[in-house]
């Protein structure tokens, strides 16, 4: 309780096991964005429930946004969602074949 009142804590949540994760299929997505339209895009992905997180990011590319879906199909149909979105320029994904760490 103490660790919630000082903010060092701020929340509890549900790891998935194997048993999920195995059937999903996830991916990175990097996405450049026009400029002064990085709030816009990142408002879009956010309504968007197969994303899982998004991050700005530096260099090349301004967002990273992670993915999940039930199957490629799905997912190739959430890339095309996520480039119609207004303000991005370009983007570029990868799949995640194997989870080596996660901590």
């Amino acid at each position: 309780a103490r660790l919630e009142e000082e903010g060092v804590v701020a929340g509890y949540t549900v790891r998935l096991g194997n048993a999920y994760t195995a059937g999903r299929i996830r991916a990175h997505t990097m996405i450049k964005t026009l400029p002064r339209h990085r709030s816009e895009v990142e408002a879009g992905l956010a309504r968007l429930p197969q994303v899982q997180s998004i991050h700005a990011i530096s260099g090349e590319y301004d967002i990273i946004a992670m993915l999940e879906a039930d199957d490629s199909a799905q997912l190739n149909a959430l890339i095309d969602i996520i480039g119609l979105l207004e303000g991005i320029e370009r983007t570029t994904s990868s799949v995640i074949l194997a989870t080596k760490l996660d901590r």
